[in-house]
């Protein structure tokens, strides 16, 4: 019995050869496991030499996240009719809409005044314009994508919805009646997961403000702009599998990833700046070499690492995202005095590499105490990063000398 480094569990694992790590047969079987190299010392204890093993892609595909093709979420919607919204989720990729699309321009950021509620005012909002804001979408331009989909339902809702919308976009809107929010990775929509989720209103429903429009925002712009054009649709009032189609189709087949930055190429390839670390069987004197190598990377570590980094100690090993292991010998693909290291995340664009870091493990095994800061660093570069030889800090490149490895160099 023993605990997996993956997710924590307790059961039969294995322990890998060459990282160390012990494994369930579950998340990591013994034909599908991998990991990043090791760091050798010399048998002799003298002047050593670093030896990585060549990372391959397979590797950093563990953790990948769940492609969004499939269909065994269920049709969440319903009649219009009710005072609550339901929530109508959309799913893997729909090849088209067989109405006209016409880029056009919507809206303005100025204030305008709104028609009153009155008998006239048949939408769930009860006003005139219907504000539509934006939320997130990071550095990507998105505004022109809301306002064609806008721009198509302004021509298509009398022929198509339940009841027909003034939209108006102001993307900073302060108190909008819409709010398109595009987020990472897949959208929750009431237990199941797509590539977007809004609620199915109809000109009886009292919609609340703002109303959510959820967008997953990790596709291109064709695919995010089908998805938009689906979810307005539900707004709108129409279900899926009713016209226009195939739109509102529940499952689109064809969705497209954008490509995003592998995590090596990111300036910090986690997506959090203060990191959790668990300590597996360290001494007090272990723990402060540790301390050392940690304290080096939160002052930048001589500018490979951006500002504001930081680590904390948890006694929680299955969420931590950094694990050390300090173990006697051979931990590491039997050599006496050696470390490796494995780093995990997802594959959100299926391109072979991470894009973004989910955890680190690095085991340190029988290299004698003085030389526990300098593996646990040299590792620690690696998950922030650093692969060739450039892009470690010089005090952690390979080339550097038993004596050397040993002395302060973090100071």
């Amino acid at each position: 019995m023993g605990q997996c480094d993956a997710c924590g569990e307790v059961g039969r694992t294995h322990e890998c050869d060459t990282c160390g790590g012990e494994h369930c047969l579950v998340h990591h079987p013994r034909d599908r496991h991998d990991c990043a190299g090791l760091a050798v010392e010399d048998e002799d204890d003298g002047p050593g030499v670093v030896v990585l093993a060549v990372i391959t892609l397979a590797v950093l595909v563990i953790g990948v996240v769940t492609g969004l093709t499939v269909a065994e979420v269920t049709d969440l919607g319903g009649e219009p009719s009710a005072p609550a919204a339901d929530t109508d989720p959309m799913r893997a990729d729909d090849p088209g809409d067989d109405v006209g699309r016409d880029p056009g321009t919507v809206g303005r950021d100025e204030p305008e005044t709104r028609q009153p509620a009155t008998a006239a005012v048949r939408n769930p909002w009860r006003e005139s314009p219907v504000v539509v804001a934006i939320e997130g979408g990071g550095e990507r331009s998105v505004r022109p994508l809301v306002a064609e989909t806008i721009a198509f339902w302004e021509r298509n809702d009398g022929r198509y919805a339940q009841y027909e919308a003034d939209f108006e976009l102001r993307p900073n809107a302060t108190d909008p009646d819409v709010v398109v929010s595009f987020v990472d990775g897949e959208v929750e929509c009431d237990g199941g997961h797509g590539l977007g989720c809004a609620p199915l209103l109809g000109p009886r429903t009292l919609a609340e403000r703002p109303t959510d429009v959820r967008i997953a925002g990790d596709f291109t712009n064709e695919s995010t702009l089908r998805t938009m054009k689906h979810e307005f649709g539900h707004v709108l009032g129409i279900r899926h599998g009713e016209p226009p189609r195939p739109l509102m189709r529940a499952v689109e087949a064809n969705a497209q990833r954008r490509p995003l930055p592998d995590a090596s190429a990111r300036p910090n390839p986690w997506r959090t700046t203060d990191l959790t670390v668990y300590l597996d069987n360290a001494t007090a004197a272990e723990r402060q070499q540790i301390d050392n190598a940690f304290g080096f990377f939160t002052d930048g570590a001589d500018g490979t690492v951006p500002a504001g980094i930081g680590f904390e100690y948890t006694d929680n090993r299955s969420a931590a995202d950094i694990v050390v292991r300090i173990r006697n010998a051979s931990a590491c693909d039997g050599r006496q005095q050696a470390s490796c290291g494995v780093v995990n995340g997802p594959d959100p664009d299926r391109d072979g590499a991470i894009e973004y870091y989910t955890r680190l493990r690095v085991t340190v095994s029988g290299v004698g105490t003085d030389a526990v800061a300098w593996h646990a660093g040299r590792w620690l570069a690696y998950g922030f990063g650093a692969d060739e030889t450039a892009d470690f800090p010089t005090v952690l490149r390979s080339n550097r000398t038993y004596r050397e490895r040993r002395d302060d160099w973090w100071s």
